[in-house]
């Protein structure tokens, strides 16, 4: 059995597509065949696999070997220097938001069958 523990997460629910108006929020793309994130006025390319789609992630994740992935929000979001009026809708987001992120991680998720033991 072996197990990813650090599998970083950004569920479509939050992407700036969904909210073009707020700038906080990072957008992902694919340029090339590697997968680029805008964020806080720089392009992150160090993400090599799949940071949107659980599906994929997890698929990929099957096709290295890992039996088992622990899924965890990324925490380049949290910006300890942002302004604490970000942090507070970064962090607190509404209920309604909050309970959507939960779906949109569990249900594909639970989709994908564990193993018993």
């Amino acid at each position: 059995m072996v197990i990813d523990v650090h599998a970083h997460i950004i569920v479509p629910e939050i992407l700036r597509e969904s909210a073009p108006n707020e700038s906080w929020r990072p957008a992902v793309s694919w340029v090339d065949s590697k997968q680029v994130i805008d964020f806080a006025g720089k392009q992150i390319k160090s993400a090599l696999r799949e940071f949107v789609h659980i599906e994929r992630t997890i698929e990929e994740q099957s096709i290295s070997g890992i039996s088992h992935t622990v899924l965890a929000p990324w925490v380049s979001i949290l910006r300890y220097n942002a302004p604490p009026e970000l942090t507070k809708i970064v962090l607190r987001p509404p209920v309604e938001r909050r309970m959507s992120v939960e779906r949109e991680v569990a249900e594909p998720a639970g989709a994908f069958p564990r193993e018993q033991g």
